[in-house]
């Protein structure tokens, strides 16, 4: 259901110096306030990494039960963060065993890059009797350090089912993000963010129970030119969720965004067939057998994060271009435009 524009003028009045946008959704304006906007939190999450100018690490816990949305706004802070943005970063999603094998994972990515790591449902997985203390201790301080192990920025997304579901040195996240609150749920949140917090988390409780029995909620202070409070109805195209950003507490309404990039692991187990790697390759440079063979190597280079995807030289002009890149600006049009003049069929002299 759509917005006139009279509407998105008019709203809202009565919340003081809240600033308002709207989302463009299937030909309708929704209005959202500022505040409660993916496009807010990306750019914070992005702010905290920016913090240091060679190595950070930054982590965001996604707590909600089976069904709740976490997928969805995972893929949806994936896309704005990487797909939408001039500096790209390498996503790779991996599913809860996976979590063990934190250590070689890290090991196996190239240096100097940027990640999103995503461990999706890892609830209780380090509670297995098959998981000795010593692992344990030694997953932690693999993952203190995963930013002087990777030589880059890494941020790493974790989805669990209840705050009480993963260690708490894992739990102890920057960016902590609820997309379901039960009774239960209430009670710990309340003390991990503080009595402050109080007022957000029942109202996020109230929001959640409208948004699973009504399917729609309302949000406070976002009201239609008559005065009534504006439903927002359930993935059309927002669903709200509940964020803590170091400091403060807010409520987040996210659509669900995504392509073809930051989708990878749902497009992988709900639609394509697995071939074997000599099948694979074949089809790959199948069109373009002479360009494809080299252009295969940098997909696996930068798309999976595979150092040993390409040769020495090749890997070492890679890093030389991006310590370039972090040492000198240029305006990216007149870039382009030159490195296609320099294609070999219309070659010029380079000084």
């Amino acid at each position: 259901m759509g917005v006139s524009r009279t509407d998105v003028i008019n709203i809202p009045k009565n919340i003081g110096a809240a600033k308002t946008t709207t989302y463009n959704w299937e030909g309708s304006n929704y209005p959202l306030k500022i505040d409660n906007t993916v496009a807010k939190l990306v750019t914070e999450i992005i702010n905290v990494s920016e913090a240091s100018p060679d190595k950070s690490y930054t982590s965001v816990i996604m707590s909600g039960k089976s069904s709740s949305g976490k997928s969805t706004l995972t893929q949806t802070l994936c896309h704005r963060l990487s797909c939408t943005q001039k500096i790209k970063w390498n996503i790779k999603w991996f599913d809860r065993n996976n979590l063990l094998d934190l250590a070689k994972i890290i090991d196996s990515l190239e240096k100097g890059l940027r990640y999103i790591l995503i461990f999706d449902d890892v609830s209780y997985v380090l509670d297995s009797e098959q998981v000795k203390p010593k692992q344990k201790q030694e997953l932690a301080a693999k993952l203190t350090y995963i930013r002087h192990d990777l030589g880059g920025k890494v941020i790493t997304i974790m989805n669990i089912h209840f705050m009480t579901a993963l260690m708490p040195i894992f739990r102890d996240a920057d960016f902590k993000i609820l997309t379901s609150m039960s009774y239960v749920d209430r009670k710990n949140w309340s003390g991990i963010l503080g009595k402050q917090a109080d007022y957000q988390l029942n109202t996020f409780q109230k929001q959640y129970a409208s948004q699973m029995k009504n399917h729609y909620f309302y949000v406070n202070g976002v009201k239609r030119e008559d005065g009534k409070g504006y439903a927002y109805y359930v993935n059309k195209p927002f669903r709200c969720a509940l964020v803590s950003e170091m400091e403060g507490v807010r409520t987040l309404l996210y659509p669900k965004e995504g392509c073809a990039v930051c989708g990878k692991k749902k497009e992988k187990y709900a639609s394509r067939k697995e071939l074997q790697a000599p099948d694979y390759f074949k089809k790959a440079i199948r069109k373009y057998p002479l360009t494809a063979r080299t252009a295969i190597r940098y997909w696996a280079y930068f798309t999976l994060g595979r150092k040993d995807a390409l040769p020495k030289n090749n890997k070492a002009s890679i890093q030389h271009i991006l310590k370039v890149a972090q040492e000198y600006s240029v305006d990216e049009d007149q870039l382009i435009e030159y490195i296609r003049s320099t294609h070999h069929h219309n070659q010029s002299t380079i000084y």
